[in-house]
């Protein structure tokens, strides 16, 4: 069943970049939160003709590989670690702000603290969940290809039909996992009661959801446009300065990238915790006011 909310999106959208402007500080976690990542590919005529020299250099620095693959190990475990405190120290501060209360640098790291264990077992959950739900769609597609090329066919036609209802798995539990972290924190609730409720939550208020979704969508193309549009203008002077020296340009303007983007990245994910912490600020009220609950987020979070 749907619940009937008006919500006021426009209003949840300047709310968020008031905060975002307001606590600078925040674009640190919001940095760790919005979960960076890096890809690379790999081109299969250099494996041709580089393979071979490419494993002999390897055997040859064994001690280097092994200390390249530790460091990256150790950076995925900080990201990892800093990405759920980081999930936290939003959320908390997200609600202080959004009631006028203070919230320090200290006060965050507190609230990520606390109730980092909570992230923790709520991301583990909810990648389980959507491991064994892609297995169990991904299953009836992959068995009719055991029949050779004519099995690819019905392949395709069974991926054609079970998409929109997969579509509807990953956000039906993407809302259920939102919800479920800003219950554990603001209502300081257990794991399973948090994924309890924001099931419940989501069920309700799917479509409002489903509207949050693309205002953050949304808004968030048109803050990376603007953001692209700028960095442009930034990037005219070292351009102008590489005609001249490459060398130059590229010392100077490659560290002073890497800084903006990890302000951009941290600016945005504060935004989008902002946005969504705020939705579900509303929409937990109105719960409430249907179950007759009193409004319960906690004051000291």
């Amino acid at each position: 069943m749907n619940a009937s909310l008006s919500i006021d999106y426009w209003g949840l959208v300047t709310r968020s970049f008031h905060i975002l402007w307001k606590y600078k500080f925040l674009w640190f976690f919001g940095f760790f939160a919005a979960g960076t990542s890096g890809s690379s590919g790999n081109s299969s005529s250099w494996g041709e003709h580089a393979g071979p020299q490419a494993r002999e250099w390897l055997a040859t620095h064994v001690e280097l590989v092994a200390m390249i693959v530790m460091g990256m190990v150790i950076m995925w475990f900080v990201f990892f670690v800093m990405g759920l405190l980081s999930k936290g120290a939003l959320i908390g501060s997200i609600a202080h702000a959004d009631r006028e209360h203070d919230i320090t640098f200290g006060r965050a790291w507190e609230i990520g603290y606390k109730n980092f264990l909570k992230m923790l077992g709520i991301a583990i959950i909810g990648l389980i969940a959507f491991f064994v739900g892609g297995f169990v769609f991904l299953v009836p597609i992959l068995l009719p290809l055991l029949a050779g090329e004519a099995g690819a066919v019905i392949a395709i036609a069974i991926a054609a039909l079970l998409f929109i209802p997969f579509l509807a798995f990953a956000f039906l539990l993407a809302f259920t996992v939102t919800y479920a972290e800003r219950e554990a924190v603001l209502r300081n609730q257990g794991i399973f009661e948090s994924l309890s409720l924001g099931w419940a939550l989501t069920k309700q208020y799917f479509w409002n959801s489903m509207v949050v979704w693309l205002v953050s969508l949304v808004s968030g193309l048109v803050f990376m446009f603007c953001i692209i549009f700028g960095l442009l203008l930034v990037a005219v002077p070292f351009i102008l300065l590489g005609m001249l020296n490459v060398f130059a340009a590229l010392v100077v303007g490659i560290p002073i990238g890497i800084a903006l983007v990890i302000i951009i990245s941290g600016a945005l994910g504060t935004y989008d915790y902002s946005l969504w912490t705020l939705a579900y600020i509303r929409i937990r009220d109105h719960y409430d006011s249907l179950h007759q609950q009193p409004e319960a987020i906690a004051q000291e979070v």
